[in-house]
């Protein structure tokens, strides 16, 4: 007859200070840690927390790999930009489902984002505009020509997430952010 789990005291692991349970099963033997979040990764939880947040705020991968490098973490960029697909879903997601608050005063700008192997000539640009209030990204949008661009999608998914059109709206002298 198989007995409960039986939690053991607490473990110090590389993943912090964590209960140790082991099977129920006198022969089995097997010992296992509960580890809510980022199940089977390498890294803690606070690690892929702290490069979602960066991912969030705009930081580039190679960036994030520097600071990351600096406390010690080491890592790849290929590692970063993984966990940013495979989160980064789940994270646009659930922010939808929260009521966007957004103050009256929006900033957009572009980032060139080099997603093609070496040699090849495509070029693609994020654009996105942030809430200056709370840091929120209300729309984004990837174009692949600079000078074509068109941003009233862009300003439209924003005003359409937030019911509300902003006092002011900051950006460059891109031509596609005056047709927007």
């Amino acid at each position: 007859m198989r007995q409960a789990r039986i939690p053991r005291p607490a473990t110090l692991t590389r993943f912090g200070e964590t209960a140790v349970y082991k099977c129920g099963n006198p022969e089995c033997g097997a010992r296992f840690t509960f580890r809510p979040g980022f199940k089977k990764k390498r890294f803690s939880d606070a690690v892929i927390t702290d490069v979602l947040v960066d991912a969030g705020l705009g930081h580039h991968p190679g960036r994030i790999l520097e600071r990351m490098e600096k406390n010690g973490v080491k890592t790849s960029d290929r590692t970063i930009r993984r966990w940013i697909k495979e989160y980064g879903e789940f994270i646009e997601r659930f922010t939808a489902t929260l009521p966007h608050d957004a103050g009256g005063e929006w900033a957009t700008d572009e980032a060139h984002l080099k997603t093609h192997p070496k040699g090849s000539k495509s070029d693609h640009y994020l654009s996105a505009i942030p809430d200056n209030t709370t840091d929120l990204i209300l729309s984004y949008e990837v174009a692949h020509n600079k000078p074509k661009y068109d941003a009233a999608g862009l300003a439209n998914a924003a005003i359409g997430l937030t019911g509300r059109v902003p006092r002011l709206f900051i950006a460059d002298r891109l031509s596609g952010y005056k047709k927007g």
